[in-house]
């Protein structure tokens, strides 16, 4: 009977633990939220970007979203693009022929200009350290143009 009192004692130290603030490395999780940042004008995407949500809201003309030359720093860096404003939104990275998408390994860029369907068209970007791997929305993919070497 001892042990079992023992075992329920740890078991209950350990359900206490849970219910505290979950720390790693000077880190605390806390009800997690993605950041979500609005770009108005064109932007260069950085390092600081990675899991970010990017989006188009406010904007008054075209924005091009500039992702970075893959790097093995950047494998794993990963961003969401959304256009939220009525206006064209292009994709390109700040090399040629890095981005992989749509059946192609050597695209420029993407970019969404299609009269009615701007809104709510989206992308994620993900960085294998040698390309951006662009991915659309399948609903979506016919509102994109690829260009560039395909």
């Amino acid at each position: 009977m001892g042990n079992r009192r023992l075992a329920l004692g740890r078991l209950e130290a350990l359900v206490e633990q849970l219910k505290r603030e979950l720390t790693m490395g000077g880190t605390e999780l806390q009800g997690y939220r993605r950041t979500v940042e609005a770009k108005t004008a064109d932007y260069e995407i950085v390092e600081a970007d990675s899991g970010k949500i990017l989006t188009t809201e406010g904007a008054a003309g075209a924005v091009i979203f500039t992702l970075p030359t893959p790097t093995t720093a950047l494998k794993g860096m990963w961003v969401d693009i959304v256009q939220c404003a009525d206006q064209n939104m292009r994709v390109t990275c700040e090399t040629a022929d890095k981005i992989i998408s749509q059946g192609s390994l050597v695209i420029d860029y993407i970019e969404n200009t299609e009269a009615g369907l701007k809104v709510g068209a989206h992308c994620e970007c993900v960085c294998t350290g040698t390309k951006w791997i662009v991915r659309v929305a399948g609903v979506s993919a016919s509102y994109w143009t690829f260009g560039g070497a395909l």
